[in-house]
């Protein structure tokens, strides 16, 4: 079974600051890249907000259900936001109210660093290789993102669900129009639950 971050110390005072400072700097981060991109590039990913036809909601609906059924074998046959605050609890005691909420806090950040490596490599992949029915950007976030998660999990098989995890944030991606508004809550729930 998978541990939700990789805490070297069970001591609330080093999770608080660990997730903290990583929240600040991924905010940061995203704003950052987000303006340079708008204003080098032109590339504003909050500007397109074409709505995609309901089959495509449909078929993101199907792949959030199986990214949240490998959550649950992946925690241990659990609802993961469950087992994430249980395995808190264990480490801090009654202060995991607070590490399971700066947790939540920092995992909307990492999945925003995520959706802007999906958005870039997309939007370079589309560019060079004119095939833009392939999720570019999720084959790139899966190899950069989830396969990592293999070392720092200590998991072959975790780091391949987040290669399969990363490509359906991809596919994800191009079913809803590129369309930041869609994308990212379809994008965190499978990540979260």
């Amino acid at each position: 079974m998978r541990e939700p971050t990789g805490f070297p110390n069970k001591s609330i005072g080093l999770i608080v600051t660990m997730l903290t400072i990583c929240s600040f700097v991924w905010a940061a981060g995203f704003f950052i890249m987000h303006a340079l991109a708008k204003k080098k590039l032109a590339f504003d990913i909050w500007q397109n907000r074409e709505k995609p036809p309901a089959l495509n909601f449909v078929i993101c609906i199907f792949i959030l259900a199986l990214a949240v059924t490998g959550n649950f074998i992946s925690a241990g046959n659990q609802i993961r936001i469950v087992w994430e605050y249980n395995l808190l609890a264990g480490y801090v005691g009654k202060m995991a109210w607070l590490a399971f909420l700066l947790q939540y806090t920092y995992y909307i950040f990492e999945m925003a660093l995520v959706f802007l490596i999906i958005a870039f490599s997309q939007r370079g992949f589309d560019n060079v290789c004119k095939l833009k029915i392939i999720p570019w950007g999720g084959i790139a976030v899966g190899i950069l993102w989830g396969l990592p998660h293999a070392i720092w999990k200590g998991s072959l098989s975790q780091g391949v669900l987040g290669l399969v995890k990363g490509i359906a944030f991809g596919i994800v991606y191009l079913l809803m129009k590129r369309n930041f508004r869609l994308v990212y809550p379809f994008m965190y729930l499978m990540f979260v639950l």
